[in-house]
């Protein structure tokens, strides 16, 4: 998109059967972690707050069917300040990479002029392979890829402008001031295993203009896109890749249907 509206990006694979994080990270700490991440810290479930993927401890050890204790006591090895290129530009996006015994994700938080997923959805392929060589016993509880996408708007045509009423679930009129509206629809895709979570958001919140302290009043426009599978549904052909781009063609599929035409006529780039 040449105007990008996407805010954060979530890769996320739950799993079981690592018995040695440290040493998985240390195979693949030459090729996966030292070229993309130039910081590292560490810290436990329990000092986390819930993230991006709004998984808890107590979701996590459900789906694992672990006892919560477990879970909150594993160490969390945290790769920050990163340097993934796409094609031949460095990303300004700023990327954090979590591993644990349990878990690993990669959020993007997009900054800038981000362009695609591209470099993000071949690097944690990449990184998921190399855990499957590392042990070949693992179990994937569940895997997913979560899109968020926002706009601020000072006026109500504005953002009609950018996203469809019709689509995006227009339940307001003349007579009714929006103060919050939410609608989740739970989906699946026709001839494919993954589940896909859509929902559109409009909030009535106010704007401070940062240079003059000002106060008016707009609206906050929100795209949350999840798509997973879960452990049951993955079969003796599933490749992680394979997975990851037919996840991330349904998402930006359903973006496209909740914004208008015109926005998509004007943004769109063959790249797309």
């Amino acid at each position: 998109m040449r105007k990008n509206i996407l805010r954060n990006i979530l890769f996320r694979v739950d799993y079981k059967g690592i018995v040695n994080v440290n040493e998985f990270l240390s195979k693949i700490k030459e090729e996966l972690l030292v070229p993309h991440f130039s910081e590292y810290n560490n810290t436990f479930n329990n000092n986390v707050n819930i993230d991006m993927s709004g998984t808890s401890i107590e979701d996590v050890s459900k789906m694992l069917s672990l006892p919560v204790k477990e879970v909150s006591q594993q160490e969390i090895h945290i790769y920050s300040k990163s340097k993934f290129t796409n094609d031949v530009e460095p990303t300004t996006d700023e990327v954090e990479l979590r591993i644990s015994k349990y878990f690993i994700t990669l959020e993007i938080k997009c900054k800038g002029e981000y362009k695609n997923i591209d470099p993000y959805l071949r690097y944690f392929s990449e990184l998921i392979s190399h855990l499957l060589s590392y042990n070949s016993y693992i179990r994937f509880k569940r895997i997913g890829l979560r899109k968020i996408a926002s706009q601020l708007f000072k006026r109500r045509e504005d953002m009609y402008a950018v996203f469809d009423p019709g689509k995006y679930g227009d339940v307001i009129d003349q007579s009714f001031s929006p103060l919050e509206f939410n609608r989740i629809d739970n989906i699946q895709k026709l001839e494919q295993p993954y589940i896909y979570n859509y929902r559109r958001g409009l909030k009535s919140v106010q704007i401070v203009n940062k240079e003059t302290g000002e106060k008016g009043d707009g609206y906050l426009a929100l795209i949350d896109l999840d798509g997973y599978i879960s452990e049951e549904r993955i079969n003796e052909t599933f490749t992680i890749d394979r997975c990851l781009i037919e996840i991330n063609d349904v998402l930006f599929d359903l973006f496209k249907n909740a914004v208008t035409e015109d926005f998509l006529n004007k943004n769109l780039t063959e790249h797309e």
